[in-house]
């Protein structure tokens, strides 16, 4: 074991936040380097994975172009990454001992959820973890922003969805982009998708991470969208609000865009009957009233 390993240990065993893999028997750890972020800097956050077993995870599934995808979403629903082990140098530096490692710079401080998604033996596993980073800058308070019709620059990301969203519905999103009032010509692939999906409670619960309906990888739909449209389907498993990253590459550049959305109380069955039942009486009160005058 050389120096460097035995000060990566000694620091994980000081600084590890633990979690458990969401709906699985897994457990993950992380730790920070430095061991208190420093806002406005580089901080390495290293992820130690263990199976079933109580084993290292010492290998990845690859999927979609990473072998784990980490989202770091900031509590005013707006401050977003998404990094990769892949993308530093010494992100697989500790995967002998089931530990990866990504890097990220937290602008503010406040409250914030890591969510690490990989796959182990063709099984998912998500594990999330709410930290608190310290320092001066304070992070901004959620502002409710629910328009659909986001501008970035020169570009502009338009979203079409129902207007009454409900929890446990299947719900289709599709969003248009244009540059400069155009279509957009050049929406390319991006990890192997036409987009990415990552969807976060205010309470910052239940994150979710999906892809675009029509991936690169796939050629078997029947309907191919429009060059800058992208559909894709999200179950909201509860009421709220919802904050929704989308990420796009564009002419090689990767623009994230941020939508928030309400979701509210499915109608349940026993309000459907009400109603039918409510409409049956008015229209046999019609009925009678309408006999009567006859008579």
């Amino acid at each position: 074991m050389n120096r460097l390993s035995i000060i990566f240990l000694v620091i994980f065993a000081t600084s590890y936040v633990s979690a458990h893999g969401t709906g699985d028997d897994h457990d993950a750890e992380i730790a920070f380097r430095p061991v208190a972020p420093v806002v406005g800097e580089p901080t390495t956050i290293d992820i130690m994975l263990r199976n079933a077993s109580d084993e290292p995870v010492l290998s990845l599934d690859v999927t979609h172009g990473s072998a784990m995808h980490v989202f770091i979403i900031g509590s005013d629903l707006t401050t977003f990454a998404h990094v990769h082990p892949e993308d530093i140098k010494d992100g697989f530096s500790f995967q002998w001992i089931g530990a990866y490692s990504v890097r990220t710079t937290f602008p503010a401080a406040g409250k914030y959820l890591i969510a690490a998604e990989y796959t182990y033996q063709n099984i998912s596993h998500q594990a999330v973890f709410p930290v608190e980073i310290n320092g001066s800058k304070k992070m901004p308070v959620m502002t409710e922003d629910y328009s659909r019709s986001k501008t970035y620059g020169t570009l502009n990301v338009k979203l079409d969805a129902p207007k009454n969203i409900v929890s446990i519905k299947n719900t289709e999103l599709t969003y248009e982009i244009t540059n400069d009032q155009q279509p957009i010509t050049e929406l390319g692939e991006y990890l192997g998708s036409r987009a990415h999906f990552i969807v976060m409670r205010s309470d910052m619960t239940n994150v979710q991470h999906a892809h675009s309906g029509h991936d690169a990888s796939s050629d078997s739909h029947s309907q191919k969208p429009e060059l800058n449209e992208v559909t894709t389907n999200i179950t909201f498993s509860e009421p709220g609000t919802y904050t929704v990253f989308s990420q796009f590459n564009i002419s090689g550049n990767i623009v994230t865009a941020q939508h928030l959305i309400k979701v509210g109380e499915p109608r349940s069955n026993s309000t459907s009957t009400v109603i039918i039942i409510a409409i049956i009486i008015v229209l046999a009160a019609i009925g009678i009233k309408q006999y009567l005058k006859k008579e």
